[in-house]
């Protein structure tokens, strides 16, 4: 007996289905991290929207109250294990969530490329809510340390300090912090903290402080083109209706 058409393509379809968003995700190396289970708080900069602290808020990653999930926290060094790896091949998404900050300060990096602080993507002029769009990851090592790095002048025009996620600090008093993975418009998440040194970054707290520029990244599949799929999929009906042919010849 022939097959169905109609099945030999739905089954076709299946198969050359492309992977789905939650089979991609971050990786973590908490190697030189420390662990922060005290309050950190967003300190409700001007540049947070209610929008974007509520949904901050909604998903228990940080509170205003002080109530927050851990923070995995860089300080006090100039070169460790990068914290954040990405899939290869994947796809990347920035948004910039707010800062509350008397310093310049910026985040850098694209993706899985190595940028200069130079051209950041995200300044104090940035509204919260702003994104890069999505960044194509297709080469490299698997994970692939996530080129990402925040910026400030430290209250002194013309100069920088910056640390990354590629495992280094120009100076050891910067602060790196990161979520565990959550997720974010649908897909898997971390969000990246950064405390600029400023006044209200003290040992003493220990660096419960890290609003000073906050932004989301986001890791999901790069999609298969509809015109791939489609060639594929008549491929593959074609080759099922022919083996069924034959079966059904014997």
């Amino acid at each position: 007996m022939k097959m169905p058409i109609c099945a030999a393509f739905a089954a076709a379809a299946f198969a050359v289905a492309p992977m789905s968003a939650s089979a991609v995700t971050f990786s973590l190396d908490l190697t030189d991290t420390q662990t922060l289970s005290t309050p950190t708080t967003l300190g409700g900069g001007a540049n947070f929207s209610n929008a974007i602290q509520n949904e901050i808020e909604s998903r228990g990653l940080v509170s205003v109250a002080g109530v927050n999930q851990d923070v995995h926290a860089i300080f006090g060094q100039t070169a460790f294990t990068p914290v954040i790896g990405v899939p290869v091949p994947s796809r990347v998404r920035f948004t910039f969530l707010g800062e509350s900050a008397g310093f310049s300060n910026f985040a850098f990096g694209i993706a899985g490329t190595t940028s200069s602080p130079s051209t950041p993507f995200f300044t104090d002029a940035n509204s919260a809510g702003d994104d890069t769009g999505w960044i194509n990851i297709t080469s490299g090592a698997n994970p692939l340390a996530l080129d990402f790095g925040y910026g400030t002048d430290g209250g002194s025009p013309g100069t920088t300090d910056t640390i990354s996620n590629l495992g280094t600090a120009s100076s050891a008093a910067l602060f790196f912090g990161v979520s565990d993975v959550t997720t974010w418009r649908g897909n898997d998440a971390i969000v990246l903290y950064f405390g600029d040194n400023g006044s209200d970054d003290t040992a003493s707290v220990p660096k419960s402080d890290f609003d000073d520029f906050v932004v989301v990244a986001e890791v999901a599949a790069i999609p298969v083109p509809a015109g791939v799929l489609l060639i594929g999929t008549a491929f593959a009906a074609a080759g099922a209706i022919r083996r069924f042919g034959r079966k059904a010849g014997t």
